[in-house]
Formats: structure tokens, sequence, C-alpha cells
């Protein structure tokens, strides 16, 4: 049976009390699984994560364009500092 990245990554949560970050979420998934996310699964991960969970760290009033700037970095490999910096905080 085929497994799902989005229980998968409850699994993982529900195990780290602290939480986890986005990256190593990401790594121990793959991990896990022993395949990569694709692009176009990393982004919809991307946006299930934000839809469905708050960050343990406040953001600021502009959440919506954090997460424009993850969406951006993986769907379109932009290699500006903004969106990188984004994805690497998220």
């Amino acid at each position: 049976m085929k497994q799902n990245i989005y229980i998968k990554a409850m699994e993982i949560g529900f195990s780290k009390i602290g939480g986890i970050s986005y990256l190593d979420l990401k790594r121990q998934i793959e991990i896990e699984m022993g395949s990569s996310m694709g692009r176009n699964t990393e982004a919809a991960f991307v946006k299930w994560i934000a839809e469905a969970f708050e960050p343990v760290v406040g953001f600021p009033r502009g959440l919506p364009n954090f997460i424009l700037g993850v969406a951006n970095y993986v769907m379109h490999g932009k290699s500006d500092s903004a969106s990188r910096t984004h994805y690497d905080r998220f």
C-alpha cells in the first residue's frame, strides 16, 4: 500500500513535542518514504501545511507573503534571496 505524505507528516509532527521545522519534516518524510517529493507534490504539501497548522514561532502580518515566497521557491526554483530565506525559515 502506498504511504500518504500527509498522514506521515502528522505522525512525525505528533512525535515532536516541541515542533519541527518544515525542512526537517520534509527530510524525514522523504527518508521514511524512500523517495523525494517532486515540485508539484511539495507545493501542494506547503499549501496544506500553511492552511492546516499554525507556526510555533509567530510570524508577522505578512504570513501570506511568506507562504507565497515559499511556494515561489518550490515551484519555480526562484533563486532570489528573499524566496530562499522564506523557504529556509518555513
